[in-house]
């Protein structure tokens, strides 16, 4: 992990943000190491029966945290696509 040059700031790189927002389309275990972004570990997940789903990680050497959502699943199976598509119209 970069060290952070800018105390108070995020030091992630692009790859770091999609890795996140990638992984609010998958469950995960409340206080896993996010293992795809070193230093970082899943802090909660939501995944309402609205379509919304997100995940929070959190570095607990920066005390910092970052709240990835995800969009809307249109190739998906039905039981995922119908919440999308009732809260979108």
């Amino acid at each position: 992990m970069a060290e952070n040059r800018s105390p108070g700031k995020l030091n992630l790189t692009d790859q770091d943000y999609q890795q996140m927002s990638e992984a609010a389309y998958s469950d995960y275990v409340i206080g896993e190491d996010f293992r795809m972004v070193p230093g970082w570990e899943v802090l909660d997940q939501k995944h309402n029966k609205s379509g919304m789903d997100a995940v929070t990680f959190y570095n607990p050497d920066t005390k910092q945290a970052v709240i990835a959502f995800r969009g809307t699943e249109g190739s998906a199976n039905w039981d995922r696509k119908a919440p999308d598509l009732g809260t979108d119209v």
